[in-house]
């Protein structure tokens, strides 16, 4: 394998881990499915500002757009496509298409 194959293998891993950490996790799962049905690059999208939930302000928003997934304007409680958003809506799209099927096979 060459170096720029090996490269290349750690960048396709690296999107990999990225997304399925980001889709790991209900409340960020939920985010993502909403800004890809939102899908705009220009807009920005409310976070609900829930008090009672913190991991979404300390845990959940800062690791979406630690991996580029997000922008996050942190005093407007606003969300917007970030740089890497089109690495995981491919899976988000799957997701979708799938996420409504009952169980056919009993």
């Amino acid at each position: 394998m060459t170096e720029a194959e090996s490269s290349h293998e750690r960048d396709v891993d690296d999107v990999i881990n990225d997304s399925f950490d980001a889709l790991a996790n209900p409340a960020r799962r939920r985010l993502l499915v909403e800004l890809r049905e939102h899908d705009s690059r220009s807009e920005w999208m409310a976070v609900e500002q829930d008090r009672r939930q913190p991991a979404m302000h300390h845990k959940h928003l800062p690791r979406l757009e630690d991996k580029g997934f997000i922008h996050w304007n942190k005093d407007a409680y606003e969300v917007k496509t970030g740089p890497q958003f089109g690495n995981i809506r491919p899976v988000l799209k799957f997701l979708d298409e799938h996420s409504d099927r009952s169980d056919d096979s009993q």
